[in-house]
């Protein structure tokens, strides 16, 4: 251990930054690209730090490029292609950490710091949360450090604190003007603001179709869909669906959106704009603003029934709001819905849409609906009637709520409800479809999110993956589409686990639970953190040509054109680095200290005598030139030169020394 403290103290310092800083702009990649590619990097890093202790020598030519191409070879056979994001953000850093088993000259040095900052940036196409801006903050520092140091080319410690200062304090000072650029920079819609067409492959959410089990693995997703805050009075909690994808077609095991929808209700390209829809009742409107988490998908989540919608947006003829690309970052919007609606009460739809099932479907479903339509009488409203016993057919049998439901694939629709009896959301939804159209109701499934939880920090409420939800609409003469869920028929004593039951009756009722005061704590901590994200999301990811325009009119400077907001950008810039400059020149500008001070009064009483002193000359070398030419003043001179040296120079200079030069020049007459 002594021996490599000793290693440590005589290595290069810069370089020691320098792998400090890229070790930890390597970490989060770990969680985004494969293992072994991880490995390789962290042991080229390992291998250039054993080089800094003098332990082993750095790789000979050829081996560097046999590694070079197996590191090619390794990642286009990984993925398939060096081209993309995942492949191309491990291209570079490999060869980054490649670049490090050849790096002695300063070029190098160099060369390595900028590749640094570049592949600091790539980061941010896989996370973009506020840990991990501040996060890679660090990581530039310790780089920015690094390239001082450098510069430097020295080895003392407090020589290296000096750096680590120096670094701090540049960033600080660049602070302002990155706040300017960004946020007065024309912010141009279109792939140069935006990540990569693949940045969000990966990103889990609610699914064009729907499979037994889909929305179950959702379920343990506690991640973030989107937030929103209700600009008006909120609607009741049994009232929080957030309509989704809108599910028809059935193939026995799969259900899927309607393929031959072409009915849209557009909406204005750069603005807003309120669609015709069925009857609402005025009372029930809501306008809120939702912050949706990218998601690679078209879906805009509003309350059923939008009705003002947001720009670059449309609504199909299933009511389905959409955006006119996909959700590839945080996308901000406002929605105005009406919650008591009516929808095509006196259009009978497409029976071929929406009672469509396989003929060898559920058989033993079938045979139960026509027992149960048996039992209703002549004068009864057979829809409704139907509809009710069948949902307390749900209610009066042994049917459990769980989140890890058996597997059914064989007739999955009557391996529900004749065998497990124990289903998520999709199962209670995807069967009472099914009955339904057996029956000859026109019906249809729809996903989404129900409820939420309310943050009373930000007094906003988030909507989880968890939170995903399937339920049915059926269409009732006279009433059009009605909403049914099967799953809110569930006594609570058959739902299985303790914090889905919680999330349903707090859904469905909005009953809150007490949980004492550390609990209470926690999630207040837990809510004022999420608040912060919800700031970064809305203005600095989510900062968009729309955000710009709206925050200049904010600052009066909407009616500016681009060439005016272009002066008043760079105009802004240079007065800045006026104010920067002069605060600099000010900070290096060296006051003289008393002690100088009263030195120069005793050189300038010696200048009336022809005996200047030079600006090369220390005063031991002044005091020895003015001995030589006037010997009778010799006694003072050296008496007040070595005052002067030792006030100068010497730790801690007693106070009497200061009144005693201030006195010997005072009585010094040449």
């Amino acid at each position: 251990m002594i021996n490599l403290g000793k290693q440590l103290r005589q290595a290069n310092p810069s370089n020691l930054w320098l792998l400090s800083g890229l070790l930890l702009m390597l970490l989060p990649h770990l969680l985004y690209q494969p293992i072994l590619l991880m490995i390789c990097t962290f042991l080229l890093l390992c291998w250039r730090f054993l080089h800094e202790l003098k332990l082993v020598q750095l790789p000979s030519r050829w081996l560097r490029t046999l590694l070079a191409i197996g590191a090619f070879m390794g990642i286009a056979f990984i993925y398939h292609t060096i081209f993309g994001r995942n492949a191309g953000v491990a291209l570079l850093i490999i060869m980054l950490c490649l670049k490090l088993l050849e790096m002695r000259t300063s070029r190098d040095f160099t060369v390595v710091i900028f590749l640094g900052y570049f592949v600091i940036i790539t980061g941010f196409l896989f996370n973009q949360s506020i840990f991990i801006g501040f996060y890679m903050m660090a990581v530039v520092f310790l780089l920015t450090t690094a390239l001082i140091a450098h510069n430097r080319a020295n080895t003392q410690s407090d020589a290296q604190s000096k750096s680590a200062r120096l670094a701090l304090t540049m960033l600080i000072q660049g602070i302002p003007l990155a706040i300017l650029l960004f946020f007065l920079f024309p912010r141009v819609p279109g792939a140069l603001w935006g990540p990569p067409e693949n940045a969000f492959e990966a990103s889990t959410g609610l699914s064009d179709s729907m499979s037994p089990g889909q929305i179950t693995d959702l379920a343990f997703d506690n991640s973030v869909a989107f937030r929103v805050t209700f600009n008006s009075d909120m609607p009741e909690p049994g009232k929080l669906y957030w309509r989704g994808p809108v599910f028809t077609h059935y193939d026995g095991l799969t259900w899927q959106e309607l393929r031959n929808t072409t009915q849209r209700y557009f909406s204005g390209g750069q603005t807003a704009e309120t669609v015709a829809l069925p009857q609402v009742n005025e009372t029930s409107q809501v306008n809120y603003t939702v912050t949706l988490e990218a998601s690679n998908k078209h879906w805009l989540l509003a309350l059923d029934l939008p009705i003002k919608l947001p720009e670059q947006s449309y609504l199909t003829s299933n009511y389905e709001l959409l955006a006119a690309q996909t959700v590839k970052a945080v996308k901000r919007y406002q929605v105005t819905s009406y919650t008591d609606y009516s929808l095509s009460a006196h259009t009978p739809p497409s029976a071929r849409d929406y009672l469509q099932l396989p003929a060898t479907t559920a058989p033993k479903a079938r045979q139960f609906v026509a027992e149960l339509q048996a039992t209703i009488a002549d004068t009864e409203p057979y829809d409704a009637t139907l509809v009710k016993r069948i949902l307390n057919h749900f209610r009066t049998q042994p049917f459990y709520y769980t989140r890890t439901p058996p597997v059914m694939l064989n007739q999955p629709v009557d391996q529900f409800l004749f065998e497990a009896q124990r289903g998520f959301c999709e199962h209670y939804a995807s069967a009472f479809v099914v009955l339904m159209r057996a029956a000859g109701i026109p019906a249809r499934i729809v996903t989404g999110y129900l409820g939420g939880e309310f943050n009373t920090i930000g007094n906003y409420f988030i909507v989880r993956q968890s939170d995903a939800h399937a339920w049915a609409e059926v269409w009732l003469a006279g009433q059009g589409w009605i909403r049914v869920d099967p799953t809110a028929i569930i006594p609570p004593d058959r739902i299985e686990q303790t914090s889905l039951r919680d999330r349903l009756l707090r859904a469905h009722s909005g009953t809150g639970f007490d949980i004492g005061w550390l609990a209470t704590s926690w999630k207040n901590l837990k809510y004022s953190w999420d608040s912060v994200n919800h700031l970064w999301n809305q203005w600095i990811v989510g900062y968009n040509a729309s955000q710009q325009l709206s925050f200049l009119a904010l600052l009066g400077l909407d009616a500016l054109s681009w060439n005016g907001l272009a002066v008043t950008l760079f105009g802004s810039i240079a007065l800045l680095l006026i104010f920067i400059g002069y605060y600099m020149a000010r900070q290096t500008t060296v006051k003289a200290s008393p002690t100088r001070l009263l030195y120069e009064r005793y050189c300038r009483k010696l200048v009336k005598i022809g005996l200047t002193r030079t600006p090369s000359e220390s005063a031991q070398q002044f005091a020895h030139r003015v001995i030589q030419a006037r010997q009778d003043l010799a006694p003072q001179v050296n008496q007040i030169t070595q005052l002067y040296n030792h006030l100068r120079y010497a730790k801690t200079p007693p106070h009497s020394a200061m009144n005693n030069l201030k006195r010997q020049i005072k009585h010094f007459k040449p």
